[in-house]
């Protein structure tokens, strides 16, 4: 924030350099995936399962709305600092020091138990074996795998060259561009404040059972991630064939409603795992989103690059391909009864679960 303010005021002492240092340092101190993180996984830890698809929902509605307010750089500064000394001096700790949540694992020196090694330590990509030792009793048995794939593929197209594609093909301005972001992030933010709440009031009914609470929180779970994901794809494909500037804008606003799915993941990813691995757990998901983040920029751009001329709405077709794997497999992820560690066990090896 400071860099941009400084090539702002003084760009004819200091040039643009600035502008190309600040990505970096937040690439290099993690910024928004590090935050990010540990916001999912203090929301986990505060929050009854039941209650959190609407939670997280919630918390993706609040950077939706910094989208849609536009805050200046100034102000900026001015939130960030309070948040800071909120986080550092009032912010409760998300779980009792005195009583930490305890690992299921009662191997010692098992697979599922820690390696404190160098390498391990330095290794970014050491946390995603938490997503191949999931003991999850009421998902289905590879779910947490499954749903990082998911996870993958969505952040890999969430962001195709859908303004460049405008520009070429509808000839918009920045004014159209603009204006497009803000109904996007609208679309978005109402999705999040209104439709999730109201969805999860009408199909999530606290019986005072909490096995059953439990199974009906992973149905409505894994029904809204197959919706959001179908919806996701087929909006995609109408994007590609798409021949005016209004049958584009509305794809996107339907589009809107895929955002149902990224709560509902979220919810069901923590699911899987116990609360003492939720941490690790996030921090597995943070690098896969970077990474695929990092590639879908890189691989789509390319695409587009390359097909420009001759398809260039090859790449919403593209997507669309990707994003009907992700409702293949979301096929895979289903609520399970109740086992116990005998029946895990007899379950090792098999593969075969009912849809």
């Amino acid at each position: 924030m400071l860099c941009l303010i400084a090539t702002a005021k003084y760009q004819d002492k200091i040039g643009v350099t600035l502008l190309f240092l600040a990505p970096i340092l937040r690439g290099i101190f993690a910024s928004e995936s590090i935050f990010m993180t540990t916001v999912q996984a203090y929301i986990a830890d505060c929050t009854a399962a039941a209650d959190r698809t609407v939670v997280f929902g919630r918390m993706m509605a609040s950077t939706m709305a910094g989208v849609c307010l536009v805050a200046v750089f100034y102000m900026g500064i001015v939130i960030n600092a309070l948040f800071g000394l909120y986080v550092t001096f009032f912010m409760p700790e998300s779980v009792d020091l005195d009583h930490p949540p305890t690992s299921s694992c009662k191997v010692p020196n098992s697979k599922c138990g820690s390696d404190n090694s160098l390498w391990k330590k330095i290794n970014i990509f050491s946390t995603l074996s938490i997503l191949f030792r999931s003991n999850s009793t009421r998902i289905s048995r590879y779910a947490l795998p499954i749903l990082a794939v998911i996870q993958f593929i969505s952040a890999f197209i969430a962001l195709p060259p859908v303004l460049l594609y405008a520009m070429l093909k509808f000839r918009w301005t920045a004014y159209e561009g603009g204006l497009f972001v803000s109904i996007a992030a609208l679309s978005r933010l109402g999705i999040m404040m209104i439709v999730l709440p109201l969805l999860a009031k009408l199909f999530l009914k606290k019986s005072g059972d909490s096995e059953n609470d439990s199974r009906h929180m992973v149905s409505f779970d894994t029904l809204l991630l197959r919706t959001g994901v179908a919806i996701n794809a087929f909006c995609l494909l109408t994007i590609g064939l798409a021949t005016s500037s209004n049958t584009f804008t509305l794809g996107f606003v339907i589009q809107s409603l895929a955002i149902l799915a990224q709560p509902a993941i979220q919810s069901l990813i923590v699911a899987t795992v116990d609360p003492s691995e939720v941490g690790e757990l996030m921090s597995a998901v943070a690098v896969m989103d970077s990474v695929a983040v990092i590639c879908g920029q890189f691989g789509l751009n390319a695409i587009y690059s390359a097909t420009v001329a001759t398809v260039p709405s090859l790449v919403f077709f593209l997507c669309g391909g990707a994003a009907l794997t992700s409702l293949f497999l979301a096929l895979f992820v289903h609520p399970v009864s109740r086992r116990t560690s005998e029946e895990e066990d007899l379950l090792g090896n098999s593969d075969i679960y009912a849809i």
